[in-house]
């Protein structure tokens, strides 16, 4: 395993730990926000070339992997919730000292659109 895929999997995991007991999120958001994150991992360190420690990633990384979602055809509210987590990991790395300024600072939520209410019938 790479040195890279290393820190990932120890970074993702002292996170975990932190939604757990100090913002007391529930089992699944901690398991459904720390699944995103080594998917994003996982697509970081996937290309021999551009692998990256957590604290290298940039905005450019965030966006690319936003199309590869949209590519993918996961809904916008999936790629929102995928957004969402790594928003709160790069918080945590900034609050941490690890990062001066999020990357996520100026990435733009995908729209999901909104559904008409049921009407009642006369």
């Amino acid at each position: 395993m790479s040195r890279e895929k290393q820190e990932w999997e120890k970074t993702i995991e002292s996170w975990g730990r932190h939604l757990c007991l100090e913002r007391g999120l529930s089992v699944n958001t901690i398991a459904a926000y720390t699944t995103n994150l080594s998917d994003f991992a996982t697509h970081l360190c996937s290309a021999p070339l551009t692998t990256k420690l957590p604290s290298e990633v940039t905005k450019a990384d965030i966006e690319e992997y936003m199309v590869v979602l949209y590519e993918r055809r996961t809904t916008p509210t999936t790629q929102a919730r995928n957004l969402s987590a790594l928003r709160a990991f790069f918080r945590y790395l900034v609050f941490k000292g690890i990062m001066t300024d999020s990357p996520t600072a100026k990435v733009s939520s995908p729209k999901t659109g909104r559904t008409l209410p049921d009407t009642l019938s006369t």
